[in-house]
C-alpha cells in the first residue's frame, strides 16, 4: 500500500500517487483521507517553545509511521501478517533523512515484521517559533506512561538521581489524568507535556500498534530539543523508563522461547538516538 503523509497545504500534489493521503499536522479535507498530530503544533506553540528543525522532522516521520501502521490491515496481506507499505513523508530536511532511509527502514522492518519502503519529500512542517521562546531549566526529559514503571523511574530519577526531569506523555484513554496526577505529586510538582498523535485513517483500521514506541520517543525529542541545556549545546538525556526483564521476556523454562516482547524499548531508541542528532537523544 502506498501512503502519502504530507501538510494539506500541499494539496498532495508531490510524489507519486498514492493509495491513502494522511494530512500531518492538521485535519483531512475530505472523507477518503486520513490525519495525524492535528493539535500538536498548537499545544507546542501555547507553552511558547522551541524544538529543533529535526526534532520536527523526527515527528513528522513517527506520526506518518503510526498512521501507516494504522491504515494498513494485516488480514489483507497474502499471509495474514506481513504487510508491504511504502511510505512518503514531507519533510523540513529530506535530503538529510534520505541518507537516513536504510537504517530507518531496518528498524520498522524490525519493530513490526512487515517491509517498508520510506522515501522522503520536500516542503514539509516546520514551525515558525516564537519570537521570544522560553527554554525549560530542566536538566532531562523522561517519558511518563500513567503505568507504574515510568511512574517509578520518575521517582528514582528524582530522589536518587536528584535530577529535574520534564515529563512528557502520550495521551490515552483513562490515563490523562493519572499521568497530571503523577507529575503534579512527584517531587512537588514536574513540568509536564501531554501530547495526543489523533491518528485517524478511513475505513477499518489495524490494531496490532507494532510501531507505536516510535511516537512516544519523537515526543521526547521535540521536548529536549526546547531545553536551555540543549540551546547552550550540552547533552539532554531521554529516560524511558521500562522494566528491564519485561522489555527483554527471556525464556522461564528450557521449552520456552524468550520473545523480545517489547522491541521498543531497545530498537526504537536506538533509532531516535543516531537519528535526532547528539544532543537531544543520549540514553
Amino acid at each position: 500500500m502506498k501512503i502519502l503523509c504530507a501538510p494539506l497545504d500541499l494539496g498532495f500534489k508531490i510524489g507519486t500517487r498514492a493509495d491513502l493521503d494522511v494530512v500531518l499536522y492538521g485535519h483531512p479535507d475530505k472523507p477518503s483521507r486520513g490525519s495525524a498530530g492535528a493539535n500538536i503544533r498548537e499545544a507546542v506553540r501555547r507553552l511558547e517553545l522551541k524544538p529543533a528543525a529535526r526534532a520536527w522532522d523526527v515527528l513528522s516521520i513517527a506520526l506518518a509511521v503510526i498512521a501507516a501502521d494504522t491504515a494498513v490491515r494485516r488480514n489483507e496481506s497474502p499471509d495474514g501478517w506481513t504487510r508491504q507499505i511504502e511510505l512518503q513523508v514531507a519533510l523540513g530536511d529530506s535530503a538529510f533523512w534520505s541518507s537516513q532511509a536504510p537504517l530507518l527502514t531496518a528498524i520498522l522492518r524490525f519493530l513490526t515484521t512487515d517491509i517498508w519502503s520510506l522515501s522522503f519529500l520536500d516542503k514539509g512542517i516546520v514551525p515558525v517559533p516564537p519570537k521570544t521562546a522560553k527554554m525549560p531549566l530542566e536538566d532531562c526529559v523522561s517519558l511518563l506512561s500513567g503505568g507504574l514503571d515510568s511512574l517509578v523511574g520518575a521517582l528514582d530519577l528524582t530522589a536518587r538521581h536528584k535530577k529535574k526531569p520534564y515529563l512528557v506523555s502520550q495521551i490515552a484513554v483513562g490515563d490523562k489524568e493519572k499521568q497530571t496526577y503523577f507529575a503534579s505529586k512527584i517531587a512537588g510538582g514536574l513540568s509536564h507535556l501531554q501530547l495526543n498523535h489523533v491518528v485517524t485513517c478511513p475505513g477499518e483500521n489495524e490494531r496490532s500498534q507494532r510501531a507505536r514506541s516510535l511516537i512516544f520517543l519523537a515526543y521526547g525529542v521535540l521536548l529536549a530539543t526546547t531545553l536551555r541545556r540543549y540551546h547552550e549545546g550540552k547533552a539532554v538525556t531521554l529516560y524511558v523508563c521500562e522494566n528491564g526483564l519485561i522489555s527483554i521476556n527471556p525464556p522461564l523454562t528450557p521449552g520456552r522461547l524468550g520473545s523480545l516482547s517489547t522491541r521498543t524499548t531497545i530498537r526504537s531508541s536506538w533509532a531516535v538516538s543516531i537519528s535526532a542528532g547528539r544532543r537531544s537523544s543520549q540514553y
